[in-house]
């Protein structure tokens, strides 16, 4: 089943973010089902803050990166930007890099063992540069 995509009010006004969303996975693994309005718009922003939150233990495995290209609609594969996880209950990646990408970033679960949400929240560059 494909991830769940939503910005709940609840995370919406999140602190210095222009957009933070939420991906729900059903399961401890996702295939890429991605549509184009899925996962974070990267207009803006220099770095992404991630989080993913289980209601139990996770195996240890990681969030697969995917990236949108904007041109053609495409999602790619971006294994430079995968993420670890660790067996726990959740993880937090304060801020991940973004380099000049463009288009739109998702990161899907991939062996976590158990279904999980993740957040993701968007850090414009003035947040960066102490503006």
């Amino acid at each position: 089943m494909a991830m769940v995509w939503s910005n709940p009010a609840a995370i919406a006004a999140y602190k210095d973010k222009v957009n933070v969303i939420k991906g729900a996975a059903s399961t401890g693994t996702e295939a890429n089902a991605l549509g184009a309005a899925d996962g974070l718009d990267l207009r803006n922003f220099d770095a992404v803050e991630v989080a993913v939150e289980a209601g139990g233990a996770m195996t240890a495995g990681n969030l697969q990166a995917y990236v949108m290209n904007p041109a053609t609609g495409q999602w790619n594969r971006a294994p430079g930007l995968d993420l670890a996880v660790a067996a726990a209950n959740s993880q937090a990646y304060p801020a991940v890099q973004l380099q000049g990408l463009q288009g739109r970033l998702a990161y899907l679960p991939n062996g976590l063992g158990i279904a999980s949400n993740v957040y993701m929240g968007g850090i414009p560059r003035r947040a960066l540069i102490g503006f």
